[in-house]
């Protein structure tokens, strides 16, 4: 559990149920007795629920098994090479046969194990310890089970050899405990305090609450033997839970046998004399389009094809390409070393990806190629996000090293990423053939372990964080490339692979502008010409953002309307197309204008119509008077006609917030003003027909069904000068007053 130089912990303690996992471990040395080869070594550790037995015991030593019987089935099912170690063997007339071996000492406190577990494992060295104690002299203080982790971290100096430590938050008691609970509540405190602060290597999981055990007496149908010990039924759920956590930490089982297809020689699509093979070790293009299983296509030695764990959360594009939909891993179908042994030869390598990411927010490090064990991360490729400017980054990390690029690259549209680490130590990442970071670093390949390091893609053998989007190409070079064949490789990808069209990219230069107290005008760049449609979004002062609208490819403006006065407001847009989206744009922000400062500008402003009668003059409807009764003077009026219209010059273009449209109010005509457009243009009308002026480029229509009584409000938010009320049938126009709210261009 020693502190190592790489450490990544996302922990929150409003939680109950904690992963705390540190899995960047240095396996450098075996430890004392250390005969058991490639196989990893697990020690049950604990009191009378890890030995299996109950109180009174009626059975013989060689049928008490616990947990451990059905763990040890579990594991060797499933295909994993695993060793129990400990000084007892108890278990070992069960059938069916398993490895009985533990240190489980009915009775003992955690005080009692802490004393004796440094000379258990000089005597029996582990690679895993799964502990599970503090059932007999409860006692909620977890110091006691802290100087047990104290005795492991002496070990592990004392003999330069790493221990992972599984430990549960025991199981509670057939009669609820509240003590239990609180003990288990400050153990993982203590070791998450551990985790942050010495880079212990501890995995917590909950026994109490996590467990499907019936806490009822067997007697009375539940899986207890009694207050403290589970029955069968109860170690079976134990069992289940252990199984779980040793999943995510062993190195992937070799299964045998695998169903795949019979073997075929695989070549490469691509042609050779345009990629660099110079020092190329596995090639894979992704070229199957169906299986579970990735042809290694470098026709180098052995091909080292890759096995798709789960191939339900893959998808194959039938010309090229491996899409991770969901967490999965590829690696390898039998323990070829081929990759290990040669890097560990020139201690120098070139990871080399074609992908496109399917989600640029994924924390990491999300492992897109990796050389590892459960233990240890040797090398990286990897995606992180950074909230700091919604920026996603490539990098690569080992035990020691992390190299960022160090320019923000925040696209999932296609992209080509090389690292290369030279000797001496020298290493670069390239991106789209360019230069995205350089380092030094002073960590060579020495310390891999080639009986269990292995190459693996989309996630890393310890299953830290899986990496979702698609895969086109992946190749390893045990040689640094040099620049220019970087940029080789990348011109022969774009010009040979069979990759299918891009989603589009991202959108630039959005801006914002207030056009009124309730709207904006929105604009922004089109940077890929690819995409069927944008999507708007926005985000008032407070909250998240929210969908706004979506609209043509084409277009790149958008008023956004039905705002509040005097509020900011923050914009983001993204493309989208039929293979997916963009990266969002960079957000832009603005504040639509106060109340006052608008006015109505076609106050006494020039109108016409298009017939007077009754002396009803169009000046009438923007001389500033309300009153709807037409003997008071102020209203205008058409002759009976169709498609009668009147209209006003605002004399030059202003923003247009919204307009009053004040209807007649004599009980015998205020009908006539229903079922009308108001025609809003920059341009001046050319034409008083109807369908015409409909027609018209760079005309606004908003249509009205029913008449104002005796005013409606219009929403407009956009620029204009002309405006035209026009009805769409035959009738007399009477209007009292049209007051039109906007500001000029220079004050919006």
């Amino acid at each position: 559990m020693r502190t190592q130089n790489w450490i990544i912990t996302f922990i929150s303690f409003a939680i109950l149920s904690l992963l705390v996992s540190c899995t960047n471990r240095e396996r450098t040395g075996s430890g004392a007795d250390d005969t058991s080869g490639s196989l990893i070594r697990i020690m049950p550790l604990g009191n009378s629920i890890t030995y299996g037995n109950y109180h009174p015991e009626p059975r013989p030593e060689g049928m008490i098994t616990g947990y451990r019987q059905a763990l040890w089935l579990m594991l060797k099912e499933a295909g994993y090479q695993v060793d129990f170690v400990g000084s007892r063997s108890t278990g070992k007339d069960a059938e069916p046969a398993f490895d009985p071996d533990n240190e489980g000492y009915p009775g003992w406190t955690d005080d009692q194990i802490r004393v004796n577990v440094y000379k258990w494992l000089r005597k029996n060295p582990a690679d895993i310890i799964m502990l599970h104690i503090g059932t007999n002299g409860l006692d909620p203080d977890p110091s006691d089970v802290e100087g047990i982790l104290d005795e492991i971290d002496r070990y592990e100096r004392d003999y330069d050899h790493s221990i992972k430590v599984i430990m549960a938050k025991i199981i509670n008691r057939s009669t609820y405990s509240q003590l239990t609970t609180q003990f288990n509540q400050n153990i993982e405190k203590m070791a998450i305090d551990r985790v942050i602060q010495q880079g212990d290597d501890i995995k917590i999981i909950d026994m109490e609450f996590e467990t499907d055990i019936d806490y009822r007496l067997n007697a009375a149908g539940g899986e207890m033997f009694d207050n403290l010990h589970p029955f069968v039924g109860g170690h079976e759920n134990m069992a289940v839970r252990w199984f779980e956590a040793l999943q995510e930490v062993l190195p992937w089982p070799d299964h045998e046998p695998i169903t795949i297809s019979e073997p075929v020689l695989y070549t490469s699509s691509m042609d050779s004399d345009t990629r660099v093979r110079d020092g190329l070790i596995v090639l894979y293009d992704f070229m199957e389009g169906e299986g579970n299983l990735v042809h290694d296509v470098s026709g180098v030695g052995i091909p080292n094809d890759l096995y798709i764990n789960h191939e339900g959360n893959v998808s194959w594009d039938p010309e090229q390409g491996l899409e991770i939909i969901r967490e999965a891993i590829l690696v390898p179908s039998d323990m070829n070393r081929k990759v290990t042994d040669s890097i560990m030869a020139t201690h120098s390598i070139s990871l080399e990806v074609w992908i496109r990411t399917g989600n640029m927010e994924q924390s990491g490090p999300a492992h897109m190629v990796s050389i590892s064990d459960p233990f240890t991360t040797g090398i990286s490729l990897s995606q992180d996000f950074e909230y700091e400017n919604t920026a996603g980054y490539f990098f690569t990390r080992d035990s020691s090293a992390v190299l960022r690029s160090d320019r923000i690259y925040s696209s999932i549209s296609l992209q080509h990423l090389v690292y290369t680490r030279d000797r001496d130590g020298v290493e670069t990442l390239y991106i789209n053939g360019e230069v995205a970071g350089t380092g030094q670093t002073e960590v060579d390949f020495s310390g891999w372990n080639p009986h269990t390091f292995k190459l693996s893609l989309c996630n890393s053998l310890g299953f830290e964080n899986g990496w979702t989007g698609k895969l086109f190409l992946t190749a390893i070079y045990n040689r640094a490339l040099a620049e220019d064949e970087v940029r080789q490789n990348y011109s022969a990808g774009k010009e040979n692979l069979s990759i299918p069209p891009e989603v589009p990219g991202q959108p630039g230069k959005l801006s914002s502008t207030p056009l009124s107290a309730v709207a904006t005008i929105l604009h922004w760049e089109d940077l890929s010409q690819n995409e069927t449609g944008f999507v708007l979004e926005r985000k008032a002062a407070e909250g998240g953002f929210h969908y706004v609208a979506t609209v043509p490819g084409d277009v790149t403006e958008y008023i956004d309307e039905d705002l509040v006065a005097n509020s900011s407001y923050t914009y983001r847009i993204k493309a989208l197309n039929d293979y997916g989206e963009s990266l969002y744009s960079g957000e832009s922000r603005s504040k639509t204008l106060s109340d006052d400062l608008l006015e109505n500008v076609a106050l006494l402003k020039t109108a016409t119509q298009s017939s007077t009668t009754y002396k009803g003059r169009p000046s009438k409807g923007v001389d500033g008077n309300r009153d709807g009764i037409y003997i008071n003077k102020s209203v205008t009026h058409t002759a009976y006609e169709l498609n009668a219209w009147w209209e006003v010059d605002l004399e030059e273009i202003y923003y247009l917030d919204h307009m009053e449209v004040w209807n007649r109010t004599d009980p015998c005509c205020k009908d006539r003003m229903a079922r009308f457009y108001i025609f809003i243009s920059e341009d001046p009308f050319t034409s008083h027909d109807f369908q015409t002026t409909l027609d018209q480029p760079g005309v606004t229509a908003i249509y009205r069904e029913f008449f104002p009584d005796p005013m409606i409000t219009v929403n407009v938010a956009q620029r204009g000068r002309y405006i035209r009320l026009q009805l769409s049938d035959s009738q007399n126009i009477n209007l009292a007053e049209l007051v039109v709210m906007g500001s000029t261009p220079d004050n919006p």
